[in-house]
């Protein structure tokens, strides 16, 4: 695996993740005791998780991963990452579940519900007797 980063990937940042570094800049510089603030900023981390699940998904799916010479998506995380091997594994194959269950991701991604919640539905999929029927009670669970 490659042991550091290139000039070019440390400045490779896409406007998106940009304007989010400066959006957690801001709310870092507000006064942090409100409890709505609070709800929306949990709302706000779940759509984040359902984006960065999209983006996981992507590259597990493309092997971006394997530029680094890792044998695994999971061990490029744990390597690039510094993540436990349990969360790199456990994070990979949540990206992969959800996409399982289209109307649950479109919920997570929207912010109606948690990645929790997303996570339940998926596992639910897997574990339904018939997973094509499912589908059709879907949106009764969300």
């Amino acid at each position: 695996m490659r042991t550091g980063r290139s000039d070019h990937d440390i400045r490779y940042v896409s406007a998106g993740t940009e304007l989010l570094a400066s959006a957690i800049d801001a709310l870092a510089s507000e006064p942090a005791g409100d409890a709505d603030r609070l709800l929306e900023l949990e709302r706000l981390a779940d759509r984040l998780e359902a984006e960065r699940a999209r983006a996981m998904r992507a590259v597990h799916r493309n092997g971006g991963w394997r530029r680094d010479g890792a044998a695994t998506m999971p061990a490029w995380l744990r390597h690039e990452l510094r993540w436990s091997g349990s969360r790199a594994s456990r994070t990979v194959r949540r990206a992969e579940s959800v996409s399982t269950v289209p109307v649950t991701e479109q919920a997570w991604t929207a912010g109606t519900i948690s990645v929790e919640h997303a996570e339940v539905i998926a596992r639910a999929s897997r574990a339904a007797a018939a997973p094509a029927e499912f589908a059709d009670y879907e949106p009764t669970v969300l």
